[in-house]
């Protein structure tokens, strides 16, 4: 059996595994399931995040009313409460990674935007000796070490969030497959069923 992954790629499975395998199919169904984690700082109040999530996600083309997305309090972690946020996307009609990308941005923008704070973990380190403690103070003062943002980013953020509609690539390239080889397609509509 050969199938072609969402990057290109050929995968040849001998068909005794095929048959013993289970093979998750993520192109039968056009409604499609994501999902991300937020951990928001212990303090916040939880029913305004969950909420502010959900009107974020309720505002972004692509993604569905109906599977309703979900918001989920996931679990207490170490510097955070962690949030899980589900929604479902159209694949056929838009790209799903798009649309998942521009979900994640515009949900840490809507938090950002309502104080809403996303801890960073914090570790604390000790130096053992005078030489380590100078080495860390020029490091962070120097600002040859401190990233600035491209100029092109926005650009490229801008071209990316655009253009979230669904990639045919993958569809085109099994096609072109399809008409070079004379085999049966196992997955076509018109393949007789067991």
């Amino acid at each position: 059996t050969i199938l072609i992954s969402q990057d290109g790629n050929h995968i040849r499975i001998p068909n005794a595994t095929v048959f013993k395998a289970i093979i998750t199919n993520f192109t039968r169904n056009p409604e499609r399931r994501f999902q991300f984690d937020v951990g928001i700082d212990a303090e916040q109040d939880l029913v305004a995040a969950q909420t502010l999530a959900l009107e974020t996600l309720n505002t972004i083309e692509g993604v569905l009313p109906d599977p309703k997305p979900m918001i989920l309090v996931e679990e207490l972690g170490d510097f955070s409460v962690v949030i899980r946020i589900y929604f479902w996307v159209n694949q056929e009609k838009y790209n799903a990674l798009i649309v998942r990308s521009e979900v994640i941005r515009q949900i840490k923008a809507a938090f950002d935007q309502a104080n809403i704070i996303m801890p960073e973990p914090i570790y604390q380190i000790k130096a053992m000796n005078e030489a380590g403690k100078v080495l860390a103070q020029q490091y962070s003062s120097d600002p040859k070490n401190k990233v600035s943002p491209s100029k092109k980013t926005a650009e490229i953020q801008k071209h990316a969030v655009m253009d979230n509609r669904s990639d045919d690539t993958i569809k085109k390239k099994v096609a072109e497959e399809h008409a070079q080889d004379d085999t049966e397609n196992l997955l076509d509509k018109k393949a007789a069923l067991e």
